[in-house]
């Protein structure tokens, strides 16, 4: 089990949106999910990322961006 960390926004525009938190690996088109072992790692993270998403004028209209989250993840690897 490890750590991800997703992040929401909901407004009148584009409804409900949710996705993991994401780094560029090298190639710009190259994406990855951040993973993290522990729980308390992701949540550091956050802090020190995602700290003004508790600004109330963010979570309001036209943002309405979310507090972002620490969940759960199960990876699986389906080729090497």
């Amino acid at each position: 089990m490890r750590w991800a960390i997703k992040l929401a926004s909901k407004n009148r525009l584009d409804g409900y949106k949710e996705h993991f938190v994401h780094e560029a690996m090298g190639d710009q088109r190259a994406n990855v999910p951040v993973i993290f072992v522990s729980r308390d790692a992701a949540r550091d993270y956050v802090k020190e990322h995602f700290g003004y998403r508790t600004r109330k004028d963010l979570r309001r209209e036209p943002h309405g961006w979310l507090p972002a989250k620490v969940c759960k993840v199960t990876l699986t690897i389906s080729e090497i």
